[in-house]
């Protein structure tokens, strides 16, 4: 991973260019030089724009080389087609939550949120890299009412998933619209790939029986496979930890 740097040059960002609405901005301000420079160096791009218009305002320059698509011209479809197919039903998913917490967050006229995801992204140079979105998404009543969100996008091909993991996180916590550290990639990663196994299992209906059948194991060990899943999501029962996993597309 690459040595982390401070989010907090994006607030910066967005206290000087909101009154524009992250349009017509001049590329050559020094809180957009100092940004590119950081984005450049850690392998990112970031974008801004009104969710409740469903419109990409503004791109920063790295746009081109990571997919393909000059920042001028950077829209939201852009992101379908570039996503690995396997991995476009968990990014609809997301997509869907981000706009429904947005039209939430519009009629009740205030609050912030983050939504952070990592699904394959095909690159400019044709290969798929593991990319991470970092969604912050907040309420302004300037210089219009509306929704507005900033997007940042992290190459992170070189850190190691287990098959079946993803990172996945949509809440209130801010703190979580920072530069990925490890903690960060392991929320919602917290499942061994044996213990998904049994996750799947569970969703299409097996008791621990018939998953022991299924694994070539003992009762006793999917039962205590299934009491770590509990307590490591610190949840009730397995209904709705399936529940939560189904919504975000991880299962």
């Amino acid at each position: 991973m690459e040595q982390p740097y401070d989010y907090s040059l994006y607030n910066k960002f967005i206290e000087k260019f909101i009154s524009k609405g992250f349009q017509n901005i001049d590329r050559q301000d020094p809180v957009v030089l100092e940004l590119e420079t950081l984005l450049d160096q850690h392998n990112q791009f970031f974008y801004a724009g009104d969710l409740m218009q469903i419109k990409i305002h503004f791109s920063s320059k790295g746009s081109l080389d990571y997919i393909g698509v000059p920042p001028e011209e950077l829209d939201p479809s852009a992101f379908f087609k570039a996503v690995h197919p396997n991995d476009r039903v968990r990014h609809s998913l997301a997509t869907a939550k981000l706009f429904k917490t947005a039209h939430e967050l519009f009629y009740l006229e205030h609050g912030k949120t983050i939504l952070s995801a990592n699904v394959r992204v095909m690159k400019s140079s044709g290969q798929y890299a593991n990319t991470l979105f970092t969604i912050y998404s907040f309420y302004s009543n300037s210089p219009v009412k509306t929704v507005y969100l900033l997007a940042v996008l992290t190459d992170i091909s070189h850190v190691k998933f287990n098959k079946h993991s993803y990172h996945y996180y949509h809440g209130d916590d801010i703190s979580l619209f920072r530069y990925p550290d490890e903690a960060l990639l392991k929320v919602g990663s917290i499942f061994s790939d044996r213990e998904f196994e049994i996750i799947k299992l569970i969703s299409q209906g097996m008791d621990s029986s018939q998953i022991a059948k299924e694994l070539f194991v003992s009762i006793n060990t999917v039962n205590t496979h299934r009491r770590n899943i509990l307590k490591k999501t610190n949840k009730a029962n397995t209904y709705e930890l399936i529940l939560e996993l189904k919504e975000s597309g991880m299962l």
